[in-house]
């Protein structure tokens, strides 16, 4: 049987023949006996769509990386939000930069969940930490010095 990729009219049907033709070529004697006289077929099976795959990560280890220490020096939870929302477009993208951290996300969550989580527990802890400890830490004194908190 002649399998068909779905292309042009034009395509197919050449491309339709070419097949018929090699499997002419490759019948044995008593087959292509049986072919003329009508005892046997030749049909045409279209192939299917390709399955749509799973779009790849779009952010790259190396975006990632940076992202991370990126987000070590960020004092704000804003800020956060926008390198997070700048570098990690997609759910998938955050996906992977949770588990690239161990940070335990729901495949169900939202996307606005997902950037929340991200930045409690990327920047949200230091500043609660920071805070606990009654606000001498690194990250709060560098948040003073420019005027954030």
């Amino acid at each position: 049987m002649a399998v068909v990729s779905p292309q042009t009219p034009k395509e197919q049907f050449v491309s339709l023949l070419q097949a018929i033709l090699r499997d002419v070529k490759a019948m044995d004697d008593g087959s292509f006996e049986s072919l003329l006289a009508g005892d046997l077929t030749i049909g045409v099976i279209p192939r299917a769509a390709p399955k749509p795959t799973k779009a790849a990560v779009a952010c790259s280890e190396e975006q990632v990386t940076q992202l991370k220490e990126s987000l070590e020096k960020v004092t704000a939870r804003d800020q956060a939000r926008e390198l997070i929302g700048g570098v990690l477009r997609t759910k998938r993208d955050m996906s992977y930069f949770a588990r690239f951290l161990d940070i335990p996300i729901p495949s169900k969550a939202s996307s606005a969940e997902m950037v929340n989580r991200l930045v409690e527990a990327t920047v949200g802890y230091r500043l609660r930490s920071a805070a606990i400890r009654g606000g001498n830490g690194p990250h709060t004194r560098r948040a003073k010095a420019l005027g954030k908190v």
